[in-house]
């Protein structure tokens, strides 16, 4: 899996010559930090319905960029990316998404659901999604759970993006939504 792979091969981001000098190359251009996890950092620059995302993992910035350039419905629109000279971080412009409702993430608060659905999607088999709530009703709408995780699936096969490079079983919030009430996939 490429998850392990990274973890093997790849600094720590906090260690990482590249992607701090990209970090302090954000900061110096007055963007606002705006969120941080393990691997990255993203920051608002300003920019209208786009911020920022400076990584240190290469296989997160190999997908950016299969993605770049290219709507998707399920899957967080990737605008510009580009890798730093070194080889050792990148970073790419995504569309700006808010938190989904929180009955989304009650519905999948549950480490099985989101182990479900990485499964489903690293397999296509739907007996994944068996145990796996499909209607939630949030905000006046219904979703569909087992559409999203199915339009996933296809979104990233469509780009060339390996289905194992899902990030989900550590955080339900790479769920998101955009401006219409979509859900989108972040970080795959």
């Amino acid at each position: 899996m490429k998850l392990t792979q990274a973890l093997l091969i790849e600094d720590n981001s906090y260690g990482n010559k590249a992607y701090q000098e990209l970090v302090s190359k954000f900061k110096q251009q007055d963007g606002e930090q705006i969120g941080y996890g393990q691997n990255g950092s993203v920051f608002d620059m300003g920019v209208e319905g786009w911020v920022f995302k400076v990584t240190s993992d290469m296989f997160e910035m190999e997908d950016a960029q299969k993605a770049s350039g290219k709507t998707f419905k399920y899957l967080a629109n990737i605008g510009e990316a580009e890798e730093h000279k070194s080889g050792n971080a990148g970073w790419y412009e995504v569309e700006n998404l808010r938190n989904a409702p929180q009955e989304i993430y009650n519905a999948l608060k549950d480490g099985s659901v989101l182990y479900d659905f990485d499964m489903y999607v690293n397999t296509g088999d739907k007996k994944h999604l068996k145990d796996t709530p499909d209607k939630i009703q949030a905000g006046g709408r219904e979703y569909s759970l087992h559409n999203f995780f199915t339009g996933v699936r296809k979104e990233m096969l469509s780009a060339g993006i390996e289905t194992d490079n899902i990030d989900l079983t550590g955080d339900l919030n790479n769920i998101m939504m955009n401006s219409k009430g979509d859900l989108k996939l972040i970080d795959y």
